[in-house]
This record gives C-alpha cells, sequence and structure tokens, in this order.
C-alpha cells in the first residue's frame, strides 16, 4: 500500500488521467463482457424456463401462410449444398470435415464459407423472440416462436455472431426484420464451425434445439424447412 502511494503521489497529472483512463477502459470492456455473455444468457435461461413450465403460453400472433415466409439469410434454398433436412452423419462420412456429430440433421445448412461479407439473418415471420445467447455447437443462437399456417413453430437461427444480436428490450419481431448476423467461421462466434446458418423448426412445446437426434422417431418433432419454401 505504502508503496502504491508513493508512486501515485510522484506521477505528474499527465500520467494520472492516462493511467485513471487505462483503468476505465479495461472496467468497461469486462462489463461489457458479461453484459453479452451472462446477462443474455440468464434472461434466455428465464424465458425458456417460463415457456417449459406454462407450454400453453399465448403470443398473439394471426397465422401467416407458407407463402409469404421470408427467407432467413440470401440465397437460403440454393446454398443447401452440404446438409439438408433429415441427413444421418457420423465423423467419418459427414460431408463436412472435420466432423465430429452423429445423428439425424434436424435442420438445413446455408453454406457462406466463401462470403467475406456480413450476412444478415431475418425472421421469416411475425413472432416472438424466446432465447437469444451463446451455446455449445452453435456460438450465437437465436430461437423464435412464430405461428405459421395455424401451428405454433419454434425457429433455430444458429451461428450468429453473440456481439450483433437484437437489442435485449426486443421481445417481438416482424417478418423480415434483421434478427442477427452470421458469425464468422471457425471462431467463437460459431462455436468453431464454418460460417453458414444452421436453420429448423420445431413443433413441440418445449424448446429443443438440438442439431442432431438419434432416431428417426425423434425426428418427426422436426419439419423440413424446404417445405414451407415452393
Amino acid at each position: 500500500v505504502a508503496l502504491l502511494q508513493f508512486l501515485w503521489y510522484n506521477i505528474t497529472m499527465v500520467n494520472k488521467s492516462l493511467l485513471l483512463l487505462f483503468i476505465f477502459t479495461v472496467a468497461l470492456a469486462g462489463w461489457s463482457y458479461f453484459y453479452v455473455n451472462r446477462v443474455q444468457f440468464t434472461q434466455s435461461a428465464q424465458i425458456v424456463s417460463a415457456l417449459q413450465n406454462d407450454p400453453p403460453m399465448q403470443i398473439g400472433l394471426l397465422p401467416i401462410s407458407s407463402s409469404k415466409l421470408i427467407e432467413p439469410v440470401y440465397g437460403f434454398k440454393e446454398r443447401i449444398t452440404k446438409k439438408p433436412f433429415g441427413i444421418f452423419i457420423t465423423p467419418d462420412t459427414s460431408p463436412v470435415q472435420p466432423d465430429h456429430f452423429t445423428g439425424y440433421h434436424t435442420g438445413v445448412d446455408a453454406e457462406f464459407d466463401n462470403v467475406v461479407e456480413d450476412v444478415p439473418v431475418r425472421a421469416i415471420a411475425d413472432g416472438t423472440v424466446v432465447v437469444s445467447t451463446w451455446a455449445n455447437g452453435y456460438g450465437g443462437i437465436v430461437v423464435l416462436k412464430h405461428t405459421i399456417n395455424n401451428a405454433s413453430l419454434f425457429a433455430v437461427y444458429g451461428h450468429l455472431d453473440p456481439a450483433r444480436f437484437l437489442p435485449l428490450s426486443t421481445t417481438r419481431v416482424k417478418a423480415g426484420d434483421q434478427i442477427g448476423i452470421l458469425g464468422d467461421g471457425h471462431s467463437q462466434e460459431t462455436d468453431g464451425a464454418r460460417k453458414h446458418l444452421h436453420f429448423s423448426l420445431y413443433t413441440g412445446d418445449k424448446i429443443d434445439f438440438r442439431g442432431y437426434v438419434e432416431t428417426k422417431e425423434e425426428l418427426t418433432s422436426w419439419l423440413n424447412p424446404l417445405d414451407l419454401y415452393h
């Protein structure tokens, strides 16, 4: 303590200002990290818990025809070139190498590994934000609840940059609203995965954003997204 007091009283006012600025910058960076990586996770966990404990929860959305759905990313259908819906893979048979997953693919992957610029991700329909966080296997992930053709569906938008999500105060989105940006490939933003959008639609009452399931019976809870795009 005595040494710190000596140093403080013997440095110039300019250096004191620089030191205080440095301390403030470090503190602000630490707070920002906590805000993005912890507060969002806590809020998402609370929302998920509420939905799971109260499945009949109504979100007040009008049904939307599948013919009016927005593509979640540009060139959506054309970019599904490696992992379509329902494909069974193992680390040895996966069309993406290296890969460590085994199971039936619950969604579709739209590939953007050859794209450098930002890729906006958009809500396919009016919806409610129920998850906005970082998750193993995905990096950044957003889950919206939509009402499409009179059915309530959870839509999973995976591998997004968690630093560029919607504001935390956002609970409702309109069709076509930008909900995020694809994360950079092979980074923490995508949990090490290539740059692509994993998109899936789940019909259950409880949120389930697994990218793979073990059996075909489990797969029946998911829809092939391409069935809604003609």
